[in-house]
C-alpha cells in the first residue's frame, strides 16, 4: 500500500470513529437510580486525642529488645464517635466510627449516602462521642455535632450534610431551585 493510500485510509478511519463518538454522545442516557434522591453525609473532623500512658513492668521490659525499652508506653487515642441519622423519625443509620489510621489517631472522615425517593423529609443527624456508660471508648473533650432540617428533594437531587468549619457546626445544603 502506498503512502498516500495509508494516509487516506487512516484519515477515513479517524473521521468514522469521530463521527460515531459524536453520535453516541447525543444518545439519551438515564443513569441507574436517576429517579431517586440522595442524602449525602460528608465531612472530616480533627479530633482532640488523649494520651494514655502506663508504666511497663520489669518482665515486660526484659521481653523487649534493648533499643525498644522505655519505662512508659504511651498511646494516643481519639475514642469512638456515634453517628445516628433519622429521616421522618425512622432511624436509617446508627453506627460507631473510629478515627482513621492504625492507632485511630488520624482525622475522622465521614462519607455515607442514603438513597431516598423524591419528597419532603425531616432529617436529624447526630454525631458525637460515644458515652463511657455505653461501654465504648471515651472521646474526651470531643464535640457533639447535630443538625435538624427539612429537605425537599426531587429525582436526582442530592442534599449534603457537611461541616461548616467557620461555624463549627453541621449544615444541610440542598439544590437551589429556579
Amino acid at each position: 500500500m502506498t503512502r498516500g493510500a495509508r494516509l487516506a485510509t487512516g484519515t477515513l478511519a479517524a473521521a468514522l470513529l469521530l463521527g460515531a463518538l459524536g453520535f453516541l454522545t447525543r444518545l439519551p442516557y438515564d443513569s441507574p437510580g436517576a429517579e431517586l434522591a440522595l442524602l449525602r453525609l460528608s465531612w472530616r473532623v480533627r479530633l482532640a486525642g488523649e494520651l494514655v500512658c502506663r508504666t511497663l513492668s520489669e518482665e515486660e521490659l526484659a521481653a523487649l529488645p534493648a533499643h525498644m525499652r522505655r519505662a512508659e508506653e504511651c498511646v494516643r487515642t481519639t475514642g469512638e464517635y456515634a453517628l445516628r441519622v433519622s429521616v421522618d423519625g425512622r432511624v436509617v443509620a446508627d453506627t460507631v466510627i473510629n478515627g482513621a489510621g492504625v492507632r485511630a489517631d488520624r482525622p475522622l472522615s465521614m462519607f455515607r449516602e442514603i438513597t431516598l425517593p423524591p419528597g419532603r423529609y425531616d432529617v436529624v443527624v447526630d454525631f458525637g462521642p460515644v458515652d463511657v456508660g455505653n461501654g465504648g471508648g471515651a472521646a474526651r473533650g470531643g464535640k457533639r455535632y447535630d443538625v435538624r432540617a427539612g429537605v425537599d428533594l426531587g429525582a436526582g437531587d442530592v442534599a449534603l450534610v457537611t461541616l461548616d468549619e467557620e461555624a463549627d457546626a453541621l449544615v444541610v445544603r440542598t439544590p437551589a431551585r429556579d
